[in-house]
């Protein structure tokens, strides 16, 4: 199997890869090979076709990551563990801190898996890919904002899978998921460096970069843990304010 980087998307100890499932003529294999014993009975439980695909693409492709830029000698030696929120770490299989990484965000969509990994210990990360189709465009009024970059009335089917892709990995990069509501979001860009990002109306900035591959757009999010507070009281409050 063969992984795709993108140097576009890659700042210094960070990374982002693709994987193709076609490319994969054995999933049963390579889950065998790659996945621990609490993997595999997390795989078992899974009924959905479509989900065990994606659940396990994502994990092949985070792990083959990490054996390739030598972060572990052996697939085996970590597994994907879930927050309280859903998002994803990467620990020992007995489940505690795997030196060497500091955060990983994962996405899927289609025949195409897609991870992030960082090594830093204060940078969180979050990554997504969206299928490039008209689609989103029913959808605009519930992410888009008329100021944000790519989301003007003329946006094309592109612009706005961009925007929805930067905004959904500013949600996982904070942790909180679309509790946040992806419509609270702004996304702008500097206007002397040109250097895009994504935030709240009250702060927590991380810097975004995309990448439009194979009919695809894939997002990220980075930022360090201190700057991305706000975000998250942020999003603390829009929860409250959706249940109360």
């Amino acid at each position: 199997m063969t992984l795709t980087d993108f140097p576009a998307l890659a700042v210094p100890g960070m990374v982002t890869s693709v994987l193709d499932t076609a490319e994969i003529s054995d999933l049963a294999a390579a889950a065998d090979r790659l996945l621990v014993r609490e993997e595999l009975e997390q795989l078992a439980a899974i009924r959905n076709g479509t989900r065990r695909r994606e659940w396990l693409a994502v994990r092949i492709c985070v792990k083959s990551m990490m054996l390739r830029d030598g972060l572990v000698a052996d697939a085996q030696d970590c597994r994907i563990s879930k927050g309280p929120c859903g998002r994803p770490y990467i620990v020992t299989p007995s489940g505690e801190h795997l030196p060497g990484i500091g955060d990983c965000s994962l996405s899927h969509k289609g025949r195409f898996a897609c991870a992030c990994l960082s090594r830093h210990a204060s940078t969180r990360v979050g990554v997504d890919i969206e299928e490039i189709s008209p689609r989103l465009q029913g959808l605009r009024g519930a992410f888009a904002r008329p100021s944000d970059t790519f989301g003007h009335t003329e946006s094309t089917d592109e612009d706005l899978t961009v925007l929805w892709t930067l905004k959904e990995a500013y949600s996982k990069a904070i942790g909180t998921g679309i509790q946040v509501g992806l419509g609270n979001l702004i996304c702008d860009e500097d206007p002397e460096t040109r250097a895009l990002s994504v935030r709240t109306p009250i702060g927590g900035r991380a810097r975004a970069r995309h990448f439009i591959y194979k009919g695809y757009a894939i997002g990220v999010c980075f930022a360090n843990e201190s700057h991305i507070r706000p975000a998250r009281d942020f999003a603390t409050n829009q929860s409250q304010l959706g249940t109360s």
